[in-house]
């Protein structure tokens, strides 16, 4: 295995388990807070809102960080084997 390829195989473990963080953080967005959201636009509560999506943001950061570094653990760079 040549040094590019190396970190070619730790690049692409990182950024699966990434991809694997935000898909967290987007299925319980809009399978639990789609509707609060809707609700806080409609009703007009902005500062609220701004607090909601700092928490997201937050939760977010957290999700791509343990996804990333839990991928890079496990050592699997094959996206069939790790989501199949």
């Amino acid at each position: 295995m040549t040094e590019p390829d190396h970190w070619k195989i730790h690049v692409t473990r990182i950024c699966m388990g990434a991809v694997a963080g935000v898909t967290a953080s987007a299925v319980k967005y809009w399978s639990h807070d789609h509707a609060t959201v809707v609700d806080l636009i409609m009703k007009q509560k902005m500062d609220q809102l701004t607090n909601f999506w700092s928490g997201y943001s937050i939760g977010l950061v957290v999700l791509l960080f343990l996804g990333a570094v839990s991928a890079w653990i496990v050592r699997e760079y094959d996206f069939a084997r790790c989501f199949g």
